[in-house]
């Protein structure tokens, strides 16, 4: 059976989202319940850029942090013409954000196996490093068995352990993840590529603890530790994902890492005392991260976004990088009025509180680009 961009699957029982090009070969998931993608090159998905290629699924429940999780699968990549990209992912633990980068991916690099982790400790800055590679290129055509045991933590409490074919490859201790949840992709994202590619998947199986999600209403919406909707889970100190989707919600997050998003209305969004994550959506949103080391990102034509409490050398803001490709070309399409730092965005407008562009030039790791 051939799956579409935007199907709804089941994987071990669990729902899954197809994220492909629409093509007929993209994704077909066969009697024994095994998917077959396949990546052609210009198989683009929308919401990609035109240089990236992607047939995968998407985990549609999140697993939170400082629990363990657990993934076991089998794949096979065809037969077929050697990789030739620079960078292939086959298998990811993405950040709930959507916008970061896997805290750990199962990658090729050329012919060979590799695991990759990244994380982000307070007071620091995104890390990432290869924790695997083969040393024998990969045989096409034979199933291979994962194991991944993670516990995400930022401290020396994290850990990583990968298992390939029964073989410990992978033995981490210490920070790993973001702070908040994660969900798991399979299937082919890479950089463009000419040849096609295809992996086999099956009898994936993974066990964690789902993570709350809590979801505003079409009303102006107070949500709070203190103030719980009708019919909505209350928040917690994991880390939790919270969306407006009303017209001037005000939202606050609690203890844990959390991660917030704004509707269509004039929200204001608090981080409240964890490293959380912002995401103003279209609607003039203010934005106020709190004491800890928070990110800020705006959605598509945000109109006029604040951030009001921006942390120089400590917070980030996260840009669109086809937008802006450095942290110096942001700062030279900045200006300064009334005090505020400003940079205007395909029509919108950021607003950075009480804070002169100049600043930026002090510190080289303000921005991330995604």
């Amino acid at each position: 059976m051939s799956l579409s961009n935007g199907d709804d699957i089941l994987v071990d029982g669990l729902p899954y989202s197809v994220q492909n090009a629409n093509r007929g070969w993209s994704l077909a998931q066969t009697g024994n319940g095994a998917l077959r993608f396949e990546l052609r090159h210009g198989d683009v998905w929308y919401q990609d850029t035109s240089s990236k290629e992607r047939t995968e699924v998407r985990g549609e429940d999140f697993y939170t942090a400082g629990k363990e999780i657990r993934i076991s699968y089998d794949f096979a990549v065809e037969p077929g013409s050697p990789n030739t990209s620079d960078w292939l992912v086959i298998g990811q633990l993405h950040a709930i954000d959507d916008f970061s980068s896997p805290i750990l991916a199962v990658e090729m690099v050329g012919e060979y196996l590799s695991v990759r982790l990244r994380n982000r400790p307070p007071g620091e800055d995104f890390q990432t490093w290869e924790a695997f590679r083969d040393d024998q290129t990969i045989t096409r055509g034979k199933y291979y068995h994962i194991d991944i045991v993670v516990h995400m933590h930022l401290d020396s409490n994290g850990s990583a352990d990968v298992w390939l074919d029964g073989d410990h490859v992978v033995d981490y201790d210490g920070a790993i993840g973001y702070g908040y949840g994660v969900y798991w992709k399979e299937g082919i994202y890479r950089e463009e590529a000419p040849e096609t590619i295809a992996v086999t998947y099956k009898n994936l199986a993974i066990t964690g603890k789902i993570g709350i999600r809590i979801f505003g209403t079409s009303e102006k919406d107070i949500i709070a530790p203190g103030h719980t909707l009708d019919g909505q889970p209350k928040q917690t100190d994991l880390g939790d994902v919270i969306y407006g989707l009303g017209k001037g919600d005000k939202i606050r997050g609690g203890p844990g890492d959390d991660l917030i998003f704004g509707g269509p209305g004039k929200d204001v969004l608090k981080g409240g005392r964890g490293d959380d994550t912002l995401v103003g959506g279209p609607g003039n949103d203010k934005l106020k991260g709190g004491p800890g080391q928070d990110v800020f990102r705006f959605e598509d034509d945000f109109g006029r976004g604040v951030i009001r409490d921006f942390q120089h050398g400590k917070d980030l803001i996260a840009i669109d990088g086809d937008l802006f490709q450095s942290e110096a070309a942001a700062v030279d399409a900045m200006t300064n009025r009334h005090g505020d730092a400003i940079l205007k965005v395909d029509g919108s407008k950021m607003v950075i509180k009480d804070f002169n562009h100049a600043q930026f030039h002090d510190h080289s790791d303000d921005f991330i680009f995604v």
